[in-house]
C-alpha cells in the first residue's frame, strides 16, 4: 500500500514538471515568434520587400497561432507573471512589434495588399 502512494505522488509530480516544461516551452516559442516577427517587419522598406516577406510572415503567424491550445491560458499567464525576466523579454517583444506595425501602418504597407491584409488584424 505504501508503493501505491508513492507511485501515485510520483506521477502527480511528473505532471506538475511536463506542465512547467510545456508552459516554458509555449513561452519560449511564443517569444521565439514575435522575435522573428519583429525581425522580418525591419527588413520590410519597399514594396518588393513587403511582397517578398508576406510568405515567412504567414508561417510565423501560423505557428503563433498553433500555440494557443497548447496550455491553458490561465497557466501560460501565470507562468509569465511569475517566473522572473519572462514578462520583461516579451513586452519588450511586443513594444518592437507595435513599433513595426506603426511604422508599417504609416507608410501605407508600401502598397502591398498582401501585407496589409495579413497585419490589419493586429
Amino acid at each position: 500500500m505504501k508503493y501505491a502512494h508513492i507511485i501515485t505522488a510520483l506521477f502527480a509530480g511528473t505532471a506538475c514538471f511536463a506542465q512547467a516544461a510545456d508552459r516554458e516551452d509555449v513561452c519560449r516559442s511564443l517569444r521565439k515568434g514575435l522575435e522573428s516577427q519583429v525581425e522580418l517587419l525591419c527588413d520590410v522598406q519597399d514594396a518588393n520587400s513587403a511582397a517578398a516577406a508576406v510568405p515567412e510572415l504567414r508561417r510565423v503567424l501560423a505557428e503563433l497561432s498553433a500555440l494557443r491550445n497548447q496550455v491553458p491560458e490561465e497557466q501560460l499567464w501565470a507562468y509569465i507573471d511569475n517566473t522572473p525576466g519572462v514578462k520583461n523579454e516579451l513586452i519588450e517583444c511586443l513594444l518592437g512589434l507595435s513599433g513595426q506595425l506603426k511604422r508599417l501602418h504609416s507608410a501605407k504597407y508600401y502598397g502591398d495588399a498582401g501585407l496589409r491584409e495579413l497585419l490589419a488584424p493586429q
